[in-house]
């Protein structure tokens, strides 16, 4: 991906510098008519190219007096996403052999049972992971970001106490969920600065 393609995917001027002189324009404007706070219009909101452009040169590794609309994203970048993505190789293998996949009873033969297991750490360790590096990628390509937990319905324990949980359990419950969002909403605050660091140490 070129720097040029990066800014017609976010759908951003390349060169922002019309948008921000169309933007003084308006604020001048807008101040003759009235005192009060100026509100800018997204479409006069130059920052953003500014700011993609600062992305891009993190991403190229060129510097900013160096920039060209041909500029591509360094290859050390998706060689240390594809390193960190590596992390979760046991858990693969795992989930290729003894789930995802048909297999005969010969494919599945294990000479070290004790190699094969799979922990709940590596589990939730694989899940922040992908989490990281898929939301990376989201944020950088699309200016997107996502949760890594789907919000909860209000009423989603309120018939869990039927016939196999009980009542004084469902406080519990909503205990470990609310635990479980937090932790996991951390990620989503630190992934950014966390996969910069991982790529560019």
């Amino acid at each position: 991906m070129t720097r040029e393609s990066f800014f017609k995917l976010r759908n951003i001027p390349y060169d922002y510098s019309e948008v921000k002189k169309r933007e003084t324009e308006y604020i001048v404007q807008k101040t003759q008519e009235s005192n009060s706070v100026v509100w800018i219009p997204q479409e006069l909101n130059w920052h953003i190219g500014a700011m993609s452009h600062s992305i891009f040169d993190r991403l190229s590794g060129v510097q900013e007096q160096n920039r060209r609309p041909s500029d591509v994203i360094a290859e050390n970048v998706f060689k240390r996403l594809k390193e960190k993505l590596d992390l979760c190789d046991d858990v693969v293998r795992y989930v290729d052999k003894y789930v995802a996949h048909s297999a005969t009873p010969e494919s599945r033969a294990i000479e070290n049972v004790e190699s094969a297991q799979i922990t709940l750490k590596q589990l939730w360790d694989a899940h922040q992971i992908i989490y990281e590096v898929a939301e990376y990628l989201s944020s950088i390509l699309f200016s997107e970001s996502h949760f890594p937990l789907i919000s909860k319905h209000p009423n989603t324990f309120e018939n869990w106490d039927l016939s196999f949980l009980d009542r004084q359990d469902i406080g519990r419950l909503e205990a470990i969920y609310q635990n479980y969002w937090k932790t996991t909403d951390s990620w989503r605050s630190e992934t950014m600065d966390n996969l910069w660091k991982w790529i560019e140490a």
